[in-house]
């Protein structure tokens, strides 16, 4: 049986690796400590990535705006985090904007909360 959902395989990975992250140095820290971590993670694993990834917004030709996404992983899954205890309709928002700016389907928000990671999936 093949995966039921879009880049499954990879998703699981990401969130394994973000899980790993939380159990070995735990809650608390701030989301660049995580961002460095889970860059350790996915070179170790092997994964393509692009860190702090470059995004511009333009319209009609004219750049209007630009952001930075945390990682894109092997060009095809936004993946945003996030330290603290709850996910927000303007993280669903920022990472669905990303993901259509970098024209990808998947987009994952890990949230290292003091209650260990949190997940949301996103699919355009």
């Amino acid at each position: 049986m093949g995966p039921k959902y879009l880049y499954e395989n990879l998703t699981q990975q990401i969130i394994k690796l973000a899980f790993e992250i939380c159990n070995e140095i735990g809650k608390g820290f701030p989301e660049k400590i995580y961002q460095k971590a889970l860059e350790n993670k996915f070179t170790s694993a092997g994964l393509n990535f692009k860190r702090e990834c470059y995004c511009r917004l333009d319209v009609e030709g004219s750049k209007v705006g630009h952001f930075f996404l945390d990682f894109l992983v092997d060009g095809c899954v936004v993946v945003e985090l996030k330290a603290r205890n709850e996910i927000f309709k303007r993280d669903i928002s920022q990472v669905l904007y990303y993901m259509k700016i970098k024209n990808v389907k998947v987009g994952l928000i890990l949230l290292f909360s003091d209650n260990g990671v949190k997940v949301k999936r996103l699919v355009l």
